[in-house]
């Protein structure tokens, strides 16, 4: 599991990318709107819904 560091250079390094499934455990990081590092962790997929439910640690610069 990346810390804050590690998951603030690769929302930064990697870019964009289009996901269209999502496995359960799959971590992405992400930079916010207000520009801090959050780490998304999926716990659940319910696809009749189109939902995805996640853990998130939201990290403030």
């Amino acid at each position: 599991m990346p810390i804050h560091r590690q998951c603030r250079d690769a929302a930064a390094a990697e870019g964009v990318a289009e996901l269209r499934e999502l496995p359960a455990g799959t971590v992405l990081c992400v930079r916010t709107s207000k520009e801090a590092t959050a780490r998304l962790t999926v716990k659940k997929i319910d696809k009749t819904q189109q939902s995805v439910t996640f853990d998130a640690t939201v990290w403030g610069e």
